[in-house]
């Protein structure tokens, strides 16, 4: 818009140079025709053709590139605003420091070493922390019980339901990364699921994927898909098994679609048992609520004791046992981490009215 007052003004000041201070109508119609044209020549050209209207995927990319700019902008703002920062509160500190006395500066200095040596020492756990986290991770990946995530639905899901596919792969990893005995991830259907919103850093997760569904990147006879529709109940984690979960979100139920998948494939199947054990009148299972629960079992070899883990993980302080006021009956005290609230006796089911487990998660996840 800066050339568009900029040309008014030029316009303006002619006609007033012109006409010896008059002329306002003259202005007020140039102004309405520098403002009126550019809408007339992009009209024009859509018509004729030389100009193609944008596709709502290109506008979308379009206002997502953006917003990444405006990310980058404001990234870049921050850094100068923190670099400023540390060069006044240097300056502040030398000013500071050039009013106390000799003994006065030597203690001053003094404790501000040993402040540096302990943020440094802060700095160094953190390292060896990831370091050890990147070492388990890693190590699961080439040994430890293999979890796969399907994420072949994406022509069942809508663009929201996608989003929170997503969000619930990052919760996902987040808890695997938590377990002192993670699980091997596998994201798989990479290929099919073009549309599916990747986090930002997901390449350096440390996941293997796939662009071919789970069935058909694992052997058969290995691989057993969780879904809730099964009649056979998960008993126990094989480390020799791949348990699929299907990364599934739908705001309504869509029966079955997990179990057609296993039943094509002729792979075995099982379910988790949220109805025998959840105490949540309408457990629906999130993506990371089924591996928090697969986690806890194998720790606990007890289905009770697994959900009374997760369960116990995922409530408020104030309902802790022993802390705070006493859970009342409709206080969500079922809301495990990663449970939103069932369908029936399965990993997971879609319910639309479900409420949210407070992180996100819009919908269940059909596993």
């Amino acid at each position: 818009m800066s050339w568009l007052l900029a040309a008014i003004h030029r316009h303006a000041a002619a006609a007033l140079r012109g006409r010896g201070g008059g002329g306002l109508a003259h202005v007020v119609r140039t102004a309405v025709q520098l403002l009126a044209s550019p809408w007339a020549a992009l009209r024009r050209g859509v018509a004729s053709g030389g100009i193609r209207r944008l596709s709502k995927g290109e506008k979308r990319e379009a206002r997502f590139s953006r917003i990444k700019a405006g990310h980058r902008r404001k990234a870049e703002r921050a850094r100068e605003q923190r670099a400023l920062a540390v060069s006044a509160e240097r300056q502040a500190r030398e000013e500071w420091l050039s009013t106390l006395s000799a003994d006065e500066r030597a203690t001053a200095e003094r404790e501000r070493h040993d402040e540096c040596i302990a943020s440094r020492r802060a700095a160094d756990d953190a390292r060896a922390a990831r370091a050890a986290e990147a070492a388990r991770l890693s190590a699961a990946l080439e040994s430890g019980a293999r979890v796969a995530i399907d994420c072949t639905y994406d022509t069942l899901m809508s663009a929201k339901e996608q989003k929170s596919l997503a969000r619930q792969l990052c919760y996902a990893y987040a808890a695997n990364r938590k377990l002192e005995r993670p699980f091997a991830l596998h994201v798989c259907g990479l290929g099919a699921c073009t549309q599916l919103p990747l986090p930002a850093g997901f390449e350096r997760w440390h996941v293997r994927t796939a662009t071919e569904e789970a069935c058909a990147h694992f052997a058969r006879e290995r691989v057993v898909y969780l879904t809730p529709d099964s009649l056979n109940v998960l008993d126990a984690i094989d480390e020799r098994d791949v348990y699929v979960i299907g990364g599934l979100v739908d705001s309504c139920i869509k029966k079955r679609a997990s179990l057609s998948r296993a039943e094509r494939w002729g792979v075995r199947t099982a379910r988790l048992p949220v109805h025998e054990h959840a105490s949540a009148c309408k457990p629906v299972l999130t993506i990371n609520g089924v591996v928090d629960l697969l986690a806890a079992l194998r720790e606990t070899g007890d289905w009770r004791a697994a959900f009374q883990a997760v369960e116990l993980a995922g409530r408020r302080p104030e309902q802790q046992p022993g802390r705070g006021r006493p859970p009342a009956a409709d206080d969500g005290v079922g809301q495990a981490a990663g449970v939103a609230g069932p369908r029936d006796a399965g990993t997971s089911a879609d319910t639309c009215d479900a409420p949210s487990d407070g992180r996100g998660h819009d919908a269940g996840v059909n596993a």
